[in-house]
């Protein structure tokens, strides 16, 4: 037997549930890459629909499966980038200051990283649009906040 062999009999069946620790259904499958890594699970939900989770939306656990919503992962991975390129920002900012880094580099990686910068807002601004329009929908179907 190999090691996924293993992991699709521990994984199959297993309960799920999201970071909230509200039951979403059970696992019934798994998605593999061509390598044979696992790239994701499906889960039964209750009322049969069908859930697909990610490998990243994804922890294991001795009891269950807990999924995390993409947009709390997405959220998070902006936030840090954003405060990454902030950092960046502040150290060419010293750079410059302490006349350390040539005036034509300063300003050719500075651009770079406001350029960066704006696109991190940008998926930011997106973000919000796309759990706003999950919002709705939501309340749409009776689910309300």
């Amino acid at each position: 037997m190999f090691p996924t062999d293993l992991e699709s009999k521990a994984l199959l069946g297993k309960g799920a549930a999201d970071v909230y620790g509200r039951h979403l259904g059970r696992v019934i499958g798994i998605d593999r890459t061509p390598f044979g890594e696992l790239s994701g699970v499906q889960i039964e939900a209750v009322g049969g629909s069908i859930l697909t989770a990610k490998t990243r939306q994804v922890a294991l656990t001795p009891n269950r499966v807990t999924v995390t919503p993409e947009w709390k992962l997405d959220s998070h991975d902006t936030i840090s980038e954003l405060a990454t390129l902030g950092k960046r920002i502040v150290a060419l900012e010293s750079l410059k200051d302490s006349r350390e880094i040539d005036a034509e580099i300063y300003a050719e990686l500075l651009g770079a990283q406001k350029e960066g910068y704006l696109d991190k807002v940008k998926a930011g601004q997106a973000l919000q649009c796309s759990i706003r329009s999950c919002e709705t929908r939501a309340q749409e179907r009776g689910g309300g906040r």
